[in-house]
């Protein structure tokens, strides 16, 4: 055999064994104006979240959100909804600055529950724009609402906080291939 037919003999295997199979879409960021460039459209703030339209004080564009927290167990939380798929994956991504390491929190509600789960807690924000990410497990298709504590002194001190740029990024997932074609006595 050909030295270049060896070299492109393990390829041309591995492509067979694929055979069909589809592989993972590029993420798409799924989370309508998470800038605030559109104002709170989309959102809901608590009382004590502002808007702030100085982009000097933004990560990017000209408008970021902030929330100020002056006693202990004290939390402002920032509410949006997505459209979501079960299979499919998430992530979440906001850039946050903070002072006195206060902390931010995401929470969520899943399609068709009414409790809230913890997702992540991020303690000590740091007092420059840092980029906060974390996987979000979807247990069904429907709304998923996020819940941004931005910011918290539950366990953590007062402090203010700075969000923007808010993103859920979704991958979309191929469709599960059987391995076996019908074949007995390997489980996939």
């Amino acid at each position: 055999m050909p030295v270049h037919a060896r070299k492109l003999a393990p390829g041309l295997l591995a492509l067979a064994l694929l055979g069909s199979t589809v592989l993972a879409a590029e993420p798409v960021n799924i989370l309508s104006n998470g800038g605030f460039e559109d104002g709170l459209t989309g959102w809901t703030a608590q009382a004590g979240q502002t808007l702030v339209s100085d982009a000097s004080e933004c990560h990017s564009g000209k408008a970021c959100l902030t929330g100020e927290v002056t006693k202990p167990t004290q939390a402002l939380t920032l509410v949006g909804k997505i459209r979501v798929k079960a299979g499919n994956r998430y992530t979440f991504e906001t850039w946050a600055r903070a002072t006195g390491g206060t902390k931010l929190v995401l929470w969520v509600v899943q399609p068709g529950a009414k409790n809230r789960q913890m997702v992540n807690a991020f303690e000590k924000v740091a007092s420059r724009w840092k980029r906060y990410t974390a996987p979000l497990s979807v247990q069904g298709d429907g709304l998923l609402e996020l819940h941004v504590v931005a910011p918290s002194s539950h366990a953590a001190p007062v402090g203010q906080i700075w969000i923007d740029d808010l993103a859920v990024y979704e991958t979309k997932m191929p469709a599960v291939a059987s391995v076996t074609e019908g074949q007995e006595g390997f489980n996939d």
